[in-house]
């Protein structure tokens, strides 16, 4: 069954009556925590007291004398600091006094509290009011962080709900995006090449037309590392290897490939690569995004081309992966 925990905060010179006290309120179902018996041997009395003691009970008692007005260390345990920290975490302070003069020496702040008198004489008719305050006390303290408990479920319950209002609206932002994006890719592309014999013979022109978002798809899966003009092209020709639309796609000629520029414009107006070097720009610079890709600057492939890419996996995407010869057309 719970119960509550008191921390008794008093003078070593009182003990004769704290003791009074404690087995009183243990014998009333009440947990005491006392720095003498319950600080192990070796530990760091003011740490145990500060980190161990006050913090894992529900009420502190401090029972003030003229004793314990002298102790250095219950003047720490009623510091303003400590008994606003007290208020903050939910420890209810109760203090009782053994006599009127020493209420009189109390603090402003701790006298504008409700400090009774509880001496031998006092006792047997007091003691029966201290643990009806503990127990009452205890009550409203569970009842409080109950209460304070729901309100702290039912506010991340809200956060929650706003994190997957604001989830779902990011996600249908990029949901339209893409589409969008696949929209404006999903369309044929012209090729030129220029397939040179390894060995004797002349050189051969042909022409290409094949879906943007194919050609895509094949340049993703061939980029690796650093990404210029030049890398494209060799990965469009990797890619247009392993798909061998034409006799000349083989080994026994090296292929030069030119796309239309506006497939490298789309690779930084989408943000599939990503800028790694920026060489000072000339005053009045006119270039367009894939003249500066043609001039060798140096991108990388962005986080943003592999999710789109996932995108299309898990959107099962149809495209025409057809590739045409219209060299003659």
């Amino acid at each position: 069954m719970n119960r509550p925990r008191v921390f008794l905060s008093h003078s070593k010179k009182d003990i004769s009556f704290i003791l009074r006290l404690e087995n009183g309120l243990r014998r009333s179902g009440i947990e005491t925590w006392r720095d003498d018996i319950d600080i192990r041997h070796g530990e760091s009395w003011l740490n145990e007291i500060f980190e161990h003691g006050i913090p894992k009970c529900d009420l502190v008692v401090v029972y003030v004398t003229d004793h314990s007005l002298a102790s250095a260390m219950v003047a720490k345990e009623i510091d303003s600091t400590i008994v606003n920290q007290l208020r903050e975490g939910r420890v209810k302070l109760l203090i009782y006094v053994d006599s009127d003069s020493t209420r009189g020496k109390l603090r402003y702040d701790l006298q504008s509290l409700h400090c009774p008198t509880l001496d031998d004489a006092s006792y047997p008719e007091l003691f029966p009011v201290v643990v009806s305050t503990i127990w009452r006390s205890y009550a409203t303290l569970v009842v409080s962080k109950v209460i304070a408990d729901k309100d702290l479920e039912i506010e991340n319950l809200k956060l929650r709900e706003e994190l997957n209002l604001q989830k779902k609206s990011i996600m249908a932002e990029v949901e339209e995006e893409f589409e969008f994006i696949f929209k404006e890719l999903n369309a044929q592309i012209k090729i030129s090449c220029k397939f040179k014999p390894r060995n004797v013979g002349d050189e051969i022109s042909a022409q290409y037309a094949m879906n943007q978002m194919d050609l895509l798809q094949g340049v993703y899966n061939n980029l690796n590392g650093a990404i210029n003009a030049f890398s494209i092209d060799s990965s469009i020709s990797r890619y247009l290897r392993q798909r061998g639309p034409s006799e000349y796609f083989t080994d026994k000629y090296s292929v030069d490939t030119v796309t239309d520029a506006r497939f490298m414009e789309s690779l930084v107006t989408y943000g599939f690569v990503v800028r790694n070097f920026n060489p000072r720009p000339h005053n009045g610079d006119s270039r367009t995004a894939a003249q500066i890709f043609h001039n060798y600057e140096i991108f990388l492939k962005s986080e943003k081309f592999d999710r789109f890419m996932f995108w299309i996996r898990l959107k099962r995407k149809e495209m025409d992966r057809s590739i045409e010869d219209i060299s003659n057309a």
